[in-house]
């Protein structure tokens, strides 16, 4: 028997495991994918996932204190300053957009955070895990069926095996077995947008900005990469209506070049090259509730935001870090009914302010409706001339 079991071997399961393997407790992580010596993410294979994860600096603080940082961040790239770009409203006397500038030394930090590859940090994560003696890893098997009692919850594995533990951790992504095994229902909803990432080496250095335009279908966000080779590279989402991602994902690598180029506002000047580019359906998503007998529900598998504002893992880890003080407070009973709803009161607030604020801030960046433009011109110069509510949104942002 194990203290916990953790469902989900992506980065939020690895640091829920190595979390409580630091804390004393014996864990057994379950993932259906077999990993050879490289642990996948919940959505995608570690070997072609491009992708990259904002770690802010609270999470970053998380990860050094559990002693994990070093291990991930060999090629993370500082992020000095957030530029918020409007370009449905360009000035009429220069002809230029909207731009805010948002600087962390205004709040007291050196930057924002860090940006780090995903590979890096589940081949960091799987590492650690693997070499620590109070974490068990199972492959290549999933999750059937949860049994629960009083005592005890018990996984019933598709190989016919029984894991049980006092209490168990679903980290199994937007489509959690977890969650569909004890018939938790969400809240969800499709923007009809389909985001796109892929990475492109371009002209002009980004000096560690993290650069997010506003227009018409979606926001483009451009995030800073180390240097590699000389050459200069960023990270990019780009969120398009799905009938028009389609199109461009069919564009030849030149023409599909020269529409990022265009939609960056030449932030960076000419794109050499562009990646591979991975695509997902932009979903909203929220379970009904985060909790169940001696289960619980955390990162993607209880709430599944937008690729925007880098408050999607961040919100994981916060999670991770709440559930684990509670635990160690409850010193008896790591699974009980009291225990988990605290964990459910402290976050769920949270959860739906940065869930509701999320998808607005995301309707908002994509509407092509005038009087919603206007109104994003409007609260930018807001920001940009009231230091008190920048100051304000940068502080909630970071928490």
């Amino acid at each position: 028997m194990f203290d916990i079991a953790v469902i989900g071997a992506g980065p939020t399961g690895l640091v829920s495991a190595l979390t409580f393997a630091k804390a004393g407790y014996e864990v057994v992580v379950i993932d259906p994918v077999e990993r050879a010596g490289v642990v996948a993410s919940e959505n995608s294979d570690a070997s072609t996932d491009l992708r990259t994860t904002a770690h802010l600096n609270p999470t970053v603080k998380f990860l050094r204190d559990l002693g994990v940082w070093n291990e991930i961040s060999r090629n993370a790239c500082a992020l000095e300053k957030l530029v918020i770009i409007e370009d449905s409203s360009r000035n009429p006397t220069s002809g230029r957009p909207k731009k805010t500038v948002f600087d962390p030394l205004e709040v007291g930090n050196q930057n924002f955070g860090y940006n780090v590859p995903i590979k890096d940090n589940l081949e960091g994560l799987a590492r650690l895990a693997q070499a620590n003696s109070s974490i068990t890893m199972l492959f290549g098997v999933g999750l059937k069926t949860i049994v629960q009692d009083d005592e005890l919850v018990s996984g019933i594995l598709t190989d016919g095996e029984t894991i049980e533990a006092r209490l168990l951790i679903g980290a199994d992504g937007g489509n959690s077995q977890v969650r569909r095994s004890l018939g938790i229902g969400v809240k969800k909803k499709y923007t009809g947008q389909t985001a796109l990432s892929f990475h492109i080496k371009h002209e002009e250095p980004h000096l560690n900005k993290s650069t997010e335009i506003y227009s018409d279908g979606g926001p483009l966000t451009l995030v800073p990469m180390s240097r590699q080779n000389e050459e200069h590279e960023s990270a990019v989402v780009w969120m398009q209506d799905a009938k028009k991602a389609n199109q461009l994902v069919n564009y030849d690598s030149d023409l599909f070049a020269s529409r990022v180029r265009e939609k960056s506002c030449d932030t960076v000047g000419q794109i050499y090259s562009c990646s591979v580019i991975n695509s997902r359906p932009v979903l909203v998503q929220l379970a009904n509730r985060l909790i169940d007998r001696r289960v619980v529900l955390i990162g993607e598998a209880a709430h599944l935001l937008p690729p925007i504002g880098a408050q999607g893992y961040n919100s994981s880890i916060k999670d991770i870090r709440v559930l684990s003080e509670v635990v160690l407070e409850s010193q008896n009973d790591i699974g009980s009914s009291a225990t988990l709803k605290r964990y459910q009161s402290l976050r769920l607030p949270d959860i739906y302010l940065r869930t509701a604020g999320v998808g607005a801030l995301n309707f908002l960046a994509w509407s092509g409706n005038p009087l919603l433009q206007t109104m994003r011109l409007t609260g930018l110069n807001l920001l940009q001339n009231s230091e008190l509510l920048k100051k304000t949104a940068m502080r909630f942002g970071l928490n």
